[in-house]
Protein backbone atom coordinates (compact mmCIF):
# COMPACT_ATOMS: atom_id res chain seq x y z
CA UNK A 1 0.00 0.00 0.00
CA UNK A 2 3.38 2.32 0.39
CA UNK A 3 3.78 2.33 -2.65
CA UNK A 4 4.46 5.56 -3.60
CA UNK A 5 7.14 7.25 -1.18
CA UNK A 6 7.39 11.04 -0.89
CA UNK A 7 9.44 13.75 0.80
CA UNK A 8 7.51 16.07 2.14
CA UNK A 9 7.10 19.20 4.71
CA UNK A 10 4.22 19.31 5.95
CA UNK A 11 2.10 20.55 8.73
CA UNK A 12 -0.03 18.84 11.20
CA UNK A 13 -1.08 16.19 13.24
CA UNK A 14 -1.35 12.72 12.79
CA UNK A 15 -1.30 9.57 14.81
CA UNK A 16 -2.32 5.99 15.13
CA UNK A 17 -5.68 5.35 13.81
CA UNK A 18 -8.55 4.48 16.15
CA UNK A 19 -11.02 1.51 15.62
CA UNK A 20 -12.82 2.64 12.26
CA UNK A 21 -16.41 2.83 12.67
CA UNK A 22 -19.08 0.32 11.10
CA UNK A 23 -18.63 -0.99 7.58
CA UNK A 24 -21.79 0.59 5.49
CA UNK A 25 -22.80 -1.62 2.99
CA UNK A 26 -21.77 -3.21 -0.37
CA UNK A 27 -21.12 -1.10 -3.64
CA UNK A 28 -20.75 2.17 -0.93
CA UNK A 29 -17.62 3.09 -2.74
CA UNK A 30 -18.44 2.93 -6.16
CA UNK A 31 -17.57 6.28 -6.57
CA UNK A 32 -13.74 5.15 -6.33
CA UNK A 33 -14.29 3.53 -9.82
CA UNK A 34 -14.54 4.71 -13.24
CA UNK A 35 -16.34 5.76 -14.49
CA UNK A 36 -19.12 6.75 -12.39
CA UNK A 37 -22.76 6.22 -13.62
CA UNK A 38 -25.52 8.04 -12.71
CA UNK A 39 -27.47 5.68 -9.85
CA UNK A 40 -30.13 6.42 -6.96
CA UNK A 41 -27.38 5.12 -4.53
CA UNK A 42 -23.97 6.02 -4.93
CA UNK A 43 -21.14 6.81 -2.81
CA UNK A 44 -18.17 9.04 -3.53
CA UNK A 45 -14.07 9.28 -2.74
CA UNK A 46 -12.88 12.46 -0.85
CA UNK A 47 -9.52 12.27 -0.32
CA UNK A 48 -9.15 13.82 1.62
CA UNK A 49 -11.66 12.60 0.81
CA UNK A 50 -10.90 11.78 -0.37
CA UNK A 51 -10.13 12.29 2.66
CA UNK A 52 -10.96 15.91 3.87
CA UNK A 53 -12.21 18.36 7.18
CA UNK A 54 -11.97 17.09 9.16
CA UNK A 55 -13.09 17.29 12.18
CA UNK A 56 -11.15 16.06 15.36
CA UNK A 57 -7.71 16.75 13.17
CA UNK A 58 -6.37 19.73 15.53
CA UNK A 59 -7.63 21.60 13.52
CA UNK A 60 -10.37 20.01 12.02
CA UNK A 61 -9.99 16.69 11.20
CA UNK A 62 -8.81 16.70 16.20
CA UNK A 63 -10.28 18.47 11.58
CA UNK A 64 -12.31 17.88 9.02
CA UNK A 65 -11.10 20.88 9.25
CA UNK A 66 -10.93 19.72 10.70
CA UNK A 67 -11.33 19.22 8.51
CA UNK A 68 -9.26 21.97 7.39
CA UNK A 69 -7.07 20.12 7.34
CA UNK A 70 -4.62 23.55 8.89
CA UNK A 71 -3.35 24.08 12.51
CA UNK A 72 -1.85 26.08 15.11
CA UNK A 73 -1.04 29.76 15.30
CA UNK A 74 0.36 32.35 17.62
CA UNK A 75 -2.51 33.60 18.82
CA UNK A 76 -3.79 30.81 20.47
CA UNK A 77 -2.19 28.02 23.54
CA UNK A 78 -1.92 25.67 20.45
CA UNK A 79 -3.30 22.73 22.51
CA UNK A 80 -6.37 24.62 22.69
CA UNK A 81 -6.83 25.44 19.20
CA UNK A 82 -10.31 24.91 17.93
CA UNK A 83 -10.30 21.61 16.54
CA UNK A 84 -12.98 22.35 13.70
CA UNK A 85 -11.91 25.74 12.01
CA UNK A 86 -9.61 24.09 9.58
CA UNK A 87 -10.80 21.81 7.00
CA UNK A 88 -7.82 20.22 5.39
CA UNK A 89 -4.74 19.31 7.87
CA UNK A 90 -6.09 16.61 9.85
CA UNK A 91 -5.60 17.14 13.29
CA UNK A 92 -2.22 19.19 14.37
CA UNK A 93 -2.24 20.95 17.76
CA UNK A 94 1.94 21.18 17.57
CA UNK A 95 2.50 24.52 19.04
CA UNK A 96 3.77 26.93 16.77
CA UNK A 97 7.48 26.92 16.16
CA UNK A 98 9.87 29.52 17.80
CA UNK A 99 13.18 31.17 17.38
CA UNK A 100 14.62 29.54 20.46
CA UNK A 101 15.94 25.31 19.59
CA UNK A 102 13.61 24.11 22.21
CA UNK A 103 12.11 20.54 21.62
CA UNK A 104 8.48 20.14 22.84
CA UNK A 105 5.93 17.69 22.50
CA UNK A 106 2.44 16.78 23.20
CA UNK A 107 -0.56 13.90 22.84
CA UNK A 108 -4.18 14.52 21.79
CA UNK A 109 -6.90 11.57 21.81
CA UNK A 110 -10.85 12.19 20.84
CA UNK A 111 -13.82 11.28 19.26
CA UNK A 112 -16.10 12.73 17.03
CA UNK A 113 -20.01 12.50 15.62
CA UNK A 114 -18.43 12.42 11.96
CA UNK A 115 -15.42 12.47 11.02
CA UNK A 116 -15.42 15.38 8.18
CA UNK A 117 -12.47 16.68 5.52
CA UNK A 118 -13.10 18.85 3.35
CA UNK A 119 -16.72 18.91 3.81
CA UNK A 120 -17.30 15.03 2.93
CA UNK A 121 -17.80 12.29 5.38
CA UNK A 122 -14.96 9.88 5.56
CA UNK A 123 -16.66 7.56 8.33
CA UNK A 124 -19.82 7.15 6.77
CA UNK A 125 -21.54 9.25 8.74
CA UNK A 126 -20.99 7.79 12.08
CA UNK A 127 -18.52 8.43 15.37
CA UNK A 128 -14.84 7.50 15.02
CA UNK A 129 -12.31 7.48 17.34
CA UNK A 130 -9.13 9.78 16.87
CA UNK A 131 -5.68 10.38 17.92
CA UNK A 132 -2.14 12.23 17.18
CA UNK A 133 1.55 12.97 18.33
CA UNK A 134 3.32 16.16 17.42
CA UNK A 135 6.75 17.43 18.05
CA UNK A 136 8.65 20.80 17.43
CA UNK A 137 12.54 21.80 17.57
CA UNK A 138 13.13 25.88 17.01
CA UNK A 139 11.60 26.21 13.10
CA UNK A 140 10.71 22.54 12.82
CA UNK A 141 7.42 20.48 13.36
CA UNK A 142 6.51 16.79 12.74
CA UNK A 143 3.14 14.77 13.68
CA UNK A 144 1.58 11.34 13.16
CA UNK A 145 -2.39 11.31 13.38
CA UNK A 146 -4.77 8.90 12.73
CA UNK A 147 -8.63 8.11 12.76
CA UNK A 148 -11.31 5.47 11.98
CA UNK A 149 -12.49 5.78 8.79
CA UNK A 150 -15.20 3.53 6.75
CA UNK A 151 -15.30 3.40 2.90
CA UNK A 152 -17.72 0.84 2.39
CA UNK A 153 -16.95 -2.97 1.54
CA UNK A 154 -15.82 -4.64 -1.32
CA UNK A 155 -17.75 -8.59 -0.83
CA UNK A 156 -17.61 -8.88 3.21
CA UNK A 157 -14.11 -6.82 3.60
CA UNK A 158 -13.96 -2.97 4.59
CA UNK A 159 -12.44 -0.92 1.51
CA UNK A 160 -10.60 0.73 4.36
CA UNK A 161 -10.84 1.34 7.95
CA UNK A 162 -8.43 3.63 9.00
CA UNK A 163 -6.54 6.72 8.30
CA UNK A 164 -2.90 7.25 9.11
CA UNK A 165 -1.17 11.12 8.16
CA UNK A 166 2.57 11.61 8.79
CA UNK A 167 4.02 15.43 8.12
CA UNK A 168 6.60 18.07 8.59
CA UNK A 169 7.65 21.20 8.06
CA UNK A 170 9.02 24.46 9.16
CA UNK A 171 7.42 27.50 10.67
CA UNK A 172 9.74 30.43 10.29
CA UNK A 173 8.34 33.76 11.45
CA UNK A 174 8.26 37.66 9.74
CA UNK A 175 6.73 40.03 12.08
CA UNK A 176 4.05 38.95 13.44
CA UNK A 177 3.11 36.79 10.34
CA UNK A 178 3.52 32.68 10.78
CA UNK A 179 4.61 30.86 7.88
CA UNK A 180 4.32 26.76 7.74
CA UNK A 181 6.01 24.55 4.79
CA UNK A 182 5.80 21.37 4.66
CA UNK A 183 3.67 18.16 3.10
CA UNK A 184 1.79 15.57 4.50
CA UNK A 185 1.30 11.90 3.22
CA UNK A 186 -1.66 10.34 3.58
CA UNK A 187 -2.13 6.30 4.06
CA UNK A 188 -4.81 4.08 4.26
CA UNK A 189 -2.73 0.69 5.89
CA UNK A 190 -5.01 -2.19 4.89
CA UNK A 191 -7.17 -0.08 2.53
CA UNK A 192 -8.24 -2.75 -0.34
CA UNK A 193 -6.96 -0.27 -3.35
CA UNK A 194 -6.36 -0.93 -6.61
CA UNK A 195 -9.04 -3.74 -7.28
CA UNK A 196 -12.77 -4.03 -8.34
CA UNK A 197 -14.40 -1.30 -6.04
CA UNK A 198 -11.86 1.21 -5.66
CA UNK A 199 -9.28 0.77 -9.18
CA UNK A 200 -7.20 3.68 -8.26
CA UNK A 201 -4.44 4.05 -5.12
CA UNK A 202 -5.93 5.25 -2.10
CA UNK A 203 -2.56 6.64 -0.63
CA UNK A 204 -1.19 10.10 -1.63
CA UNK A 205 0.93 13.15 -0.77
CA UNK A 206 0.61 17.07 -0.43
CA UNK A 207 2.53 19.79 -0.39
CA UNK A 208 1.39 22.86 1.76
CA UNK A 209 2.11 26.13 1.78
CA UNK A 210 0.02 28.89 4.37
CA UNK A 211 0.63 31.73 6.39
CA UNK A 212 -1.23 33.20 9.86
CA UNK A 213 -1.57 36.55 10.96
CA UNK A 214 -3.59 38.50 14.12
CA UNK A 215 -6.30 40.53 12.83
CA UNK A 216 -7.24 42.54 16.19
CA UNK A 217 -7.00 41.40 19.63
CA UNK A 218 -7.91 37.57 20.05
CA UNK A 219 -8.75 37.51 16.28
CA UNK A 220 -6.45 35.88 13.39
CA UNK A 221 -6.56 34.68 9.76
CA UNK A 222 -5.21 31.74 8.12
CA UNK A 223 -4.84 30.90 4.89
CA UNK A 224 -3.58 27.48 3.48
CA UNK A 225 -2.56 26.14 0.43
CA UNK A 226 -1.87 22.40 -0.58
CA UNK A 227 -0.90 20.36 -4.34
CA UNK A 228 -1.03 16.93 -4.86
CA UNK A 229 0.43 15.54 -8.23
CA UNK A 230 -1.39 12.88 -7.91
CA UNK A 231 -4.46 12.76 -5.47
CA UNK A 232 -5.98 10.08 -3.80
CA UNK A 233 -7.41 7.07 -5.99
CA UNK A 234 -5.39 8.31 -8.92
CA UNK A 235 -7.34 11.29 -9.80
CA UNK A 236 -4.30 13.73 -10.92
CA UNK A 237 -3.21 16.94 -10.12
CA UNK A 238 -5.14 18.16 -6.96
CA UNK A 239 -5.01 22.35 -5.85
CA UNK A 240 -6.93 22.85 -2.70
CA UNK A 241 -6.82 26.29 -0.89
CA UNK A 242 -8.67 27.15 2.40
CA UNK A 243 -9.26 30.80 4.69
CA UNK A 244 -10.15 30.45 7.99
CA UNK A 245 -10.63 32.79 10.84
CA UNK A 246 -11.14 32.97 14.80
CA UNK A 247 -12.13 34.85 17.68
CA UNK A 248 -11.22 34.52 21.25
CA UNK A 249 -14.14 35.54 23.51
CA UNK A 250 -14.30 36.39 27.11
CA UNK A 251 -14.10 33.51 29.77
CA UNK A 252 -17.28 32.33 31.73
CA UNK A 253 -16.92 29.96 34.47
CA UNK A 254 -14.09 27.42 33.61
CA UNK A 255 -14.37 27.64 29.34
CA UNK A 256 -12.55 29.65 27.14
CA UNK A 257 -14.62 29.88 24.55
CA UNK A 258 -13.43 30.62 19.82
CA UNK A 259 -15.87 31.03 17.33
CA UNK A 260 -13.96 30.28 14.05
CA UNK A 261 -15.11 29.41 10.44
CA UNK A 262 -13.44 28.46 7.14
CA UNK A 263 -13.57 28.71 3.48
CA UNK A 264 -12.44 26.08 0.85
CA UNK A 265 -12.04 25.73 -2.75
CA UNK A 266 -10.62 22.60 -4.29
CA UNK A 267 -9.93 22.01 -8.24
CA UNK A 268 -8.40 19.28 -10.36
CA UNK A 269 -6.96 18.79 -13.42
CA UNK A 270 -8.45 15.08 -15.06
CA UNK A 271 -11.99 14.01 -16.08
CA UNK A 272 -11.96 11.27 -13.34
CA UNK A 273 -11.16 13.92 -10.80
CA UNK A 274 -14.51 15.24 -11.95
CA UNK A 275 -16.20 12.11 -11.61
CA UNK A 276 -14.94 10.73 -8.32
CA UNK A 277 -14.72 13.45 -6.26
CA UNK A 278 -17.48 15.99 -7.57
CA UNK A 279 -19.88 14.04 -9.24
CA UNK A 280 -19.51 15.76 -12.63
CA UNK A 281 -17.17 18.76 -11.83
CA UNK A 282 -13.93 20.02 -12.09
CA UNK A 283 -14.05 21.65 -8.69
CA UNK A 284 -16.04 22.13 -5.48
CA UNK A 285 -16.26 24.57 -2.78
CA UNK A 286 -16.98 24.16 1.08
CA UNK A 287 -16.82 25.63 4.12
CA UNK A 288 -17.71 25.30 8.28
CA UNK A 289 -18.58 27.83 11.29
CA UNK A 290 -18.86 26.61 14.58
CA UNK A 291 -18.19 27.14 18.37
CA UNK A 292 -15.41 25.69 20.75
CA UNK A 293 -15.06 25.79 24.43
CA UNK A 294 -12.34 25.16 26.11
CA UNK A 295 -11.58 23.90 30.14
CA UNK A 296 -8.16 22.67 30.94
CA UNK A 297 -6.42 20.35 28.46
CA UNK A 298 -10.28 19.19 27.45
CA UNK A 299 -12.11 21.16 24.58
CA UNK A 300 -15.52 20.75 23.00
CA UNK A 301 -16.07 21.89 19.23
CA UNK A 302 -19.71 22.28 17.97
CA UNK A 303 -19.97 22.64 13.89
CA UNK A 304 -21.77 23.26 11.06
CA UNK A 305 -20.28 21.98 7.66
CA UNK A 306 -21.72 22.37 4.06
CA UNK A 307 -20.62 21.91 0.48
CA UNK A 308 -21.81 23.08 -2.91
CA UNK A 309 -21.33 19.71 -4.82
CA UNK A 310 -24.93 18.49 -6.42
CA UNK A 311 -26.66 16.04 -4.85
CA UNK A 312 -27.91 15.33 -8.28
CA UNK A 313 -25.97 15.71 -11.74
CA UNK A 314 -28.05 12.92 -13.36
CA UNK A 315 -29.00 15.15 -16.42
CA UNK A 316 -25.22 14.27 -17.19
CA UNK A 317 -24.93 11.28 -16.95
CA UNK A 318 -23.59 11.38 -13.14
CA UNK A 319 -24.96 10.01 -10.07
CA UNK A 320 -28.59 10.95 -8.86
CA UNK A 321 -28.00 10.43 -5.06
CA UNK A 322 -24.12 11.64 -4.58
CA UNK A 323 -24.22 13.46 -1.20
CA UNK A 324 -26.63 11.35 0.45
CA UNK A 325 -24.93 7.75 -0.44
CA UNK A 326 -24.35 5.66 2.46
CA UNK A 327 -20.16 6.70 2.42
CA UNK A 328 -18.92 9.59 1.45
CA UNK A 329 -21.29 11.83 2.17
CA UNK A 330 -21.29 15.63 1.57
CA UNK A 331 -24.53 17.09 2.21
CA UNK A 332 -24.87 19.74 5.21
CA UNK A 333 -24.38 18.18 9.02
CA UNK A 334 -23.54 18.96 12.25
CA UNK A 335 -20.40 18.05 14.01
CA UNK A 336 -19.81 17.50 17.63
CA UNK A 337 -16.23 16.36 18.55
CA UNK A 338 -14.37 15.88 22.29
CA UNK A 339 -10.77 15.98 22.04
CA UNK A 340 -7.93 15.46 25.60
CA UNK A 341 -4.34 17.28 24.55
CA UNK A 342 -1.54 16.38 26.85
Amino acid sequence: MFNRISAYLGGSMVAMALAAPAGAGDGDAARFSKPLVATSDTSAVQSTFIPTGGTVRNEGRFAAARGGDDRSDDIMDPRFKPVGDKGSLKDSAAAPASATREFSRSFNVGITTDYIFRGISQSAGRPTGQAGFDITYGLIYAGLWGSGIDFGREGTSNVAGAEVDLYFGIKPKWHSITFDLGAIYYAYPGARDNRTTIDGELDYFELKAGMNSPLWRGASITSNYFFSPDYTNDTGKVFTSETSISQDLPKFSIFTPNISALYGNQMGKSSRFGSVVTNGTRGYSYWNAGLTLTAEKFSFDMRYWETNIRNDNSENGFASNFCKATTFRCDPRYVATLKFTY
